[in-house]
């Protein structure tokens, strides 16, 4: 099952490559191909970390985790500039990113903790993993911005019409659902220390995608 991961980087990439070609001046489509990058970029990470853990004798999968979350912290920036985009529509690509910076300034802090020991201790290894409280401070802050992220965009969805509402509801609301969904799994996974459980995360970005 190992291959589903660069498989669905690859598509992913693969998706915001044609959505960019299609038409490169829109703002929707730009963003979204941002998204696209963003989420290949994460998916490989997490897989060189599931080959690292898998032959932890000889590799460190630490490193890769760091990255991985980092790229993660930008998740619901991207979404709600995304949002913004369809919600504006030919309005300013400069307004739409001024309004995001409070999302922008908390993707930083997280992805920036991440990279510390209070994160994940240098000392963790695949059996016995040691996070630390800003490993939970960040799961923490993700889920809320995700659950806040639904909310607001489900109550701004219900006022569209037409082609918004459609774009909202699928680029959007079903996107913070879908990261929703990552970061729980993500969170049992870890808890109950299944690995099987956390690699599920790849199948509901495919399943978005």
């Amino acid at each position: 099952m190992a291959w589903l991961i660069p498989f669905a980087a690859l598509l992913t990439l693969a998706t915001g490559a044609v959505i960019l070609w299609t038409n490169q001046r829109r703002l929707i489509n730009r963003v979204f191909s941002l998204a696209s990058l963003n989420a290949a970029l994460w998916l490989f990470f997490v897989y060189l970390a599931a080959k690292a853990g898998d032959r932890h004798v000889s590799d460190n999968p630490i490193p890769w985790l760091r990255a991985a979350s980092a790229a993660g912290a930008f998740f619901p920036w991207i979404l709600w500039l995304l949002k913004s985009a369809i919600l504006i529509a030919d309005g300013s690509p400069l307004q739409a990113f001024r309004r995001s910076w409070p999302w922008l300034a908390i993707a930083m802090i997280l992805a920036a903790l991440c990279f510390t020991d209070y994160f994940i201790s240098a000392y963790s290894t695949p059996d016995n993993p040691k996070r630390g409280i800003g490993y939970f401070v960040y799961s923490s802050a993700s889920f809320a911005l995700y659950l806040f992220f639904i909310i607001q965009t489900y109550g701004q969805m219900r006022r569209q019409t037409g082609i918004r509402k459609i774009e909202t509801q699928f680029l959007t609301f079903n996107a913070g659902i879908a990261c929703l969904l990552v970061i729980v799994v993500n969170g049992v996974g870890n808890y109950l220390d299944i690995r099987a459980i956390t690699r599920l995360s790849p199948i509901i970005i495919l399943g978005f995608y």
